[in-house]
């Protein structure tokens, strides 16, 4: 965690290729485009355009739902599932 000088808040830095944190990761990203990540990881995503607040509800908790317990080993060699690259998926 970092936090500059007379800045507000701090600012942390996540890695999941060297640290495995899956089972504690309590986030969902929600992209540009309107789908919910349930992992950056993950191919899953979960429209929530167009939907009214009830809608909107299901699709996030079904992301919630699909978050999984761990992704795999991430190498060169091992790329990520994502359909997305990383500056397309936002944070």
């Amino acid at each position: 965690m970092y936090r500059l000088p007379e800045g507000q808040g701090r600012i942390g830095l996540i890695s999941p290729v060297s640290a495995d944190f899956c089972d504690r990761c309590n986030r969902l990203r929600l992209t540009a485009d309107g789908k919910v990540k349930p992992c950056l990881h993950s191919p899953a995503e979960f429209s929530i355009r167009g939907l009214d607040l009830e809608g909107m509800k299901r699709q996030f908790l079904a992301a919630c739902a699909a978050k999984p317990a761990r992704h795999e080993a991430l190498s060169y060699e091992c790329r990520s599932r994502s359909a997305r690259s990383m500056n397309r998926i936002g944070g």
